[in-house]
């Protein structure tokens, strides 16, 4: 038997399994652009978006370096600032899209707030 990784346990039954869309590949070039500008700014790599349906919610790219603090993820910070844009800790009728597989901290973050979808 296989062990899941991260990814597998964040996610909802089923969704890991789903066709990527024109929707899909449109954030997930969000989070690249997003990516490329934080590396030419000096910081990791990282993006991430927040979306529900057509519409942006929140993105955010890593900031560990420039903030000089280790828990600034893109993950973590999109669905922090999500929270304070909708005034509430429950996320599941959204989506987030990450340029790479969440980690263990970002994971917990994606369970906890309870997102629908991750891509």
């Amino acid at each position: 038997m296989a062990l899941a990784g991260p990814r597998e346990r964040a996610m909802p039954t089923g969704a890991s399994h789903q066709q990527l869309g024109d929707m899909d590949r449109l954030m997930m070039q969000r989070c690249l652009e997003l990516a490329m500008r934080a590396a030419d700014c000096g910081e990791c790599p990282y993006a991430a978006v927040i979306c529900r349906a057509k519409e942006i919610v929140c993105q955010a790219t890593n900031s560990v370096r420039r903030d000089r603090d280790v828990i600034h993820h893109a993950e973590f910070l999109a669905i922090s600032r999500a929270f304070h844009k909708l005034g509430r800790v429950s996320l599941e009728d959204r989506a987030v899209y990450s340029n790479t597989e969440p980690c263990a901290y970002c994971c917990y973050a994606v369970r906890e707030s309870r997102i629908g979808r991750v891509v």
